[in-house]
């Protein structure tokens, strides 16, 4: 899909569209304002593969971030 974007092109406002059908597809969490300092996301990191997520996932979590 992102080479056919690539080939093709996207206007901005294509783009945005996209971007807002995304974000928007599914439902939003909303977390307590106490955890807006401790929120961490798996997706940062990168191509480490499935296999690693759970140790990485475990060692954020005993530090106490959410994951």
């Amino acid at each position: 899909m992102l080479m056919a974007f690539d080939l093709i092109g996207l206007s901005l406002l294509e783009c945005e569209s996209l971007m807002k059908a995304m974000v928007f597809s599914g439902q939003l969490l909303h977390w307590p304002g106490q955890w807006l300092d401790t929120i961490a996301s798996l997706q940062s990191i990168g191509s480490t593969g499935n296999k690693a997520k759970p140790i990485v996932a475990s060692a954020m979590a005993a530090i106490g971030l959410k994951v």
